[in-house]
C-alpha cells in the first residue's frame, strides 16, 4: 500500500499515513477538522479534492499558523506564547532571572502553532521566527526574550522561556495554562 509522507518546508519528514487515510488540520485556536488524503506521487497528494505538492502544503500551513497530524496519531508540533500587553506586565523582553517572580501563563496569549521534524530545535524555531519573511509576520511580532515555546512531542509537552541566552524550561507554565483553561471551562 502507498504511503503519503508529509514533510516540513525544508523537506524533512514529519509523519506518514496510508493512502486514503485522514489528517486532522487545525488552525490557531480552532477545533481540528478531519480531511481525507489521496496519494498522487512522491511529490504531491490530494487533500479532499485539491491537489498539493508537499512543499506547497507545508508552506501554506506554516504561513497560516496551522498544525496537522494523523487522524489516529500524533505529530511533533510547537506553540508560541507572547505576553498580552506592555502595560500590565513589566517583564516583557526581560531575562528569566528578572521575570521568574511574576511569570504566569495567564499573562500570555498563544500567537502561533507550527510543525516540527525530528531535526527541528528550539534554536531553529527562534531563527525562523526572527527572519524578515518569518511565518505569520503580519499577526505576531518576532520571537523574543520573555516569549514561551511549548513543544508537543507526540503527546508529551514541555515549555521553554526564551531567555537572553538560550531557553529555560518552565514546567509551571503548562500547569498554570491547564488551570486557566479549567477555570474558563467552568464558567
Amino acid at each position: 500500500m502507498k504511503k503519503i509522507n508529509f514533510k516540513d518546508t525544508r523537506g524533512s519528514s514529519l509523519f506518514k499515513i496510508k493512502d486514503g487515510s485522514s489528517i486532522m488540520l487545525q488552525a490557531l485556536d480552532n477545533k481540528p477538522v478531519s480531511i481525507t488524503c489521496q496519494y498522487i506521487d512522491e511529490r504531491s497528494f490530494y487533500l479532499k479534492n485539491a491537489r498539493f505538492s508537499f512543499k506547497e502544503f507545508a508552506e501554506l500551513v506554516e504561513q497560516n499558523s496551522c498544525i496537522f497530524y494523523p487522524e489516529h496519531g500524533t505529530a511533533k508540533t510547537y506553540e508560541i506564547y507572547q505576553i498580552h500587553s506592555d502595560k500590565e506586565h513589566d517583564y516583557k523582553f526581560m531575562h528569566y532571572s528578572f521575570a521568574k517572580h511574576q511569570f504566569h501563563a495567564k499573562h500570555y496569549t498563544k500567537v502561533y502553532m507550527g510543525m516540527m521534524s525530528e531535526q527541528t530545535s528550539l534554536e531553529s524555531i527562534f531563527y525562523k521566527h526572527n527572519l524578515d519573511y518569518r511565518p505569520f509576520a503580519r499577526k505576531m511580532r518576532s520571537l523574543s526574550v520573555s516569549d514561551v515555546i511549548v513543544v508537543n512531542d507526540h503527546g508529551k509537552s514541555k515549555a521553554y522561556y526564551v531567555d537572553s541566552f538560550g531557553f529555560k524550561e518552565v514546567p509551571q507554565f503548562l500547569q498554570q495554562l491547564n488551570q486557566t483553561k479549567h477555570k474558563e471551562y467552568a464558567r
